[in-house]
């Protein structure tokens, strides 16, 4: 394995996902919460969790799901015990080329719509799922640019996407996308720019008490630091987005940051990330994640010492 190769497996993030235990409420008034957090497996992490179905029993989740083997995400379906807070089933639904993550669900006119983030594609896609096949099936490109992490919402009063774009993916402008039929694509209509980088979406838009909230990525020193709930308030063609309130990992180990959040049918999950070996990448990364000197000098003589 060359240097670099295995400079970035034991300088990677690792992720969990967890459930807050707190309701909506309680959060929303600046309350403690606490997380229960889900174990993460050997092989492979999950993250960007959207909730799919609660019951008494299980909650189902489409996530991304990172392999340490093939190095780039996938959509994989979880469903979670509720009694032990533990996976009993896993599924990968969408394994493509590209990098997918974010899998952002929607229920439009009796189907299950699901839109992951793939901006590495160049092109923002729909797929049906499929219960009972547990299938994800290829609709059609709803907007012909590198999103990340796009959400679509109607609680505005109209069909608009809110996005950034893949070249400032964590910076402080969010790009808005009003639906155009005929076309049948989201098409560009104006931008919100913020005095933080906390542009980029972290979930859903929620509706509560009659006040429609936006979860957005707090980006400022570093990817995913925190989430930053912000009240939405719409007026003929403007928006404003207010935050009330940031939301930090309680991960005892994976404490880095905090970057989803959705609330669906009483259930609130997010995730959390760190480092898969906190000593080893502090002693070989600066804190712009680029390897220190001394691991490139090091690099620089096992060549020369190969080539003579």
């Amino acid at each position: 394995m060359d240097i670099k190769r295995w400079f970035h497996k034991i300088c990677q993030s690792v992720w969990a996902i967890g459930f807050i235990e707190s309701d909506i409420d309680d959060i929303l008034a600046g309350k403690p919460y606490q997380i229960k957090w889900v174990d993460v497996p050997a092989d492979c992490w999950y993250a960007d969790p959207f909730i799919l179905k609660v019951t008494d029993n299980i909650i189902e989740l489409l996530v991304e799901k990172w392999s340490y083997e093939e190095e780039k995400g996938s959509i994989t379906k979880l469903i979670i015990d509720r009694n032990s807070n533990k996976i009993i089933d896993s599924k990968d639904i969408l394994k493509l080329d590209t990098h997918l993550s974010f899998p952002v669900i929607y229920r439009i006119e009796g189907n299950i719509i699901v839109c992951p983030e793939n901006s590495a594609s160049g092109c923002h896609q729909a797929y049906k799922y499929d219960e009972k096949d547990e299938t994800l099936t290829l609709v059609k490109c709803i907007c012909p640019l590198p999103l990340t992490d796009a959400v679509m919402t109607e609680l505005l009063g109209e069909r608009i996407l809110f996005a950034t774009q893949s070249h400032d993916a964590n910076g402080n402008k969010l790009d808005v996308f009003k639906w155009n039929a005929e076309d049948g694509i989201f098409v560009l209509s104006s931008s919100i720019s913020f005095d933080e980088k906390i542009a980029r979406m972290a979930g859903h838009f929620f509706e509560h008490d009659g006040v429609v909230y936006r979860p957005a990525q707090v980006c400022n020193t570093a990817y995913g630091q925190a989430v930053s709930l912000q009240r939405v308030e719409k007026k003929d063609d403007v928006i404003k987005m207010v935050e009330i309130r940031r939301l930090f990992s309680t991960h005892e180990r994976l404490h880095n940051g905090m970057h989803t959040f959705n609330l669906s049918q009483g259930i609130i999950v997010v995730d959390a990330w760190g480092w898969i070996h906190p000593f080893l990448r502090k002693l070989f990364v600066d804190d712009w994640g680029n390897m220190k000197s001394w691991v490139l000098w090091v690099s620089g003589l096992k060549k020369r010492s190969v080539k003579s």
